[in-house]
């Protein structure tokens, strides 16, 4: 199965918590986020994570503001 690489259009449904495991939003029960690796339209380091993954893995990331 192909990694996913810079150019690449995906979809990736996501769930954003507080440090406190608190839930502020999720994209579950509707539309994924679809973007295009690489093209800057997301944090920068969600365009790393996602680099050489396939449908249907799964990561956490965690980011620090």
């Amino acid at each position: 199965m192909k990694k996913a690489s810079n150019g690449d259009m995906v979809k990736v449904h996501f769930t954003i918590k507080s440090g406190d495991n608190q839930m502020f939003e999720t994209s579950r029960g509707s539309s994924p986020l679809i973007f295009e690796i690489g093209s800057r339209s997301v944090l920068s380091c969600l365009d790393e994570e996602l680099q050489d993954m396939q449908v249907g893995d799964k990561k956490t990331l965690t980011v620090s503001w």
